[in-house]
């Protein structure tokens, strides 16, 4: 069992895991643009923290890049698994809850994929606000190689997120997030926001409509 599963649980929370909903692979923007953005880690072994997991689709992807490069992977997914305004409001959007008695059923199906993909040593759920996931992981002395933002897509959320976890970055780590288009502005407000007050424009980059900054050793 990863020693952080221990950490975080107390348990193995896989192991007796009964009701498997099928695997279900929801396409991810991170697969177009992964080994521009991972492909120069060449340590052993790499910590990551995902903040915004979903169904685990861009968590999968990660996990399975690093190992197909002998890396082994850790990786804190952290989710309230609720969904969010948006889901709630558009009529479009409110069946991927998946809603049973009026609950999401988000995390079920998240750990049912990692199962299925059989990653359960190496991914990590933390069922925390972003917020609060972001104090415990501190409290825990984390130190992330990258950091994955995709949670909540308006500007003061995300914004706060990307402060949260900007400290959770180790020196020449990257923090990197998906949605940077016309169809997210509140994600392209808040990243602009955060790199213009840090003087990061030189650490800024673009690949599709993955945002990436590389933070200075």
């Amino acid at each position: 069992m990863n020693k952080y599963m221990q950490i975080v649980h107390r348990e193995d929370i896989y192991q007796d895991f009964k009701d498997l909903y099928d695997y279900e692979t929801d396409t991810n923007n991170l697969d177009r643009s992964i080994e521009q953005i991972l492909g120069n880690y060449k340590e052993k072994e790499v910590l990551i923290i995902e903040v915004g997991s979903w169904k685990g689709s861009s968590a999968i992807s990660m996990a399975k890049y690093f190992l197909n490069k002998n890396i082994i992977p850790t990786i804190f997914c952290i989710d309230t698994w609720n969904g969010s305004t948006y889901h709630r409001f558009y009529d479009g959007a409110f069946p991927s809850l998946k809603c049973k008695n009026g609950f999401p059923t988000l995390y079920p199906r998240f750990i049912s994929n990692i199962i299925h993909a059989n990653l359960q040593e190496y991914i990590i759920p933390v069922p925390h606000s972003s917020h609060d996931a972001a104090r415990y992981l501190k409290k825990l002395n984390i130190s992330a190689d990258f950091c994955y933002i995709d949670a909540c897509h308006e500007y003061d959320e995300v914004l706060d997120d990307i402060k949260s976890y900007w400290d959770l970055v180790k020196p020449g780590g990257t923090m990197l997030g998906d949605d940077h288009d016309a169809g997210w502005l509140g994600v392209v407000g808040a990243v602009s926001t955060f790199v213009t007050s840090k003087s990061l424009q030189d650490k800024f980059e673009l690949h599709n409509s993955e945002w990436v900054i590389r933070k200075s050793i």
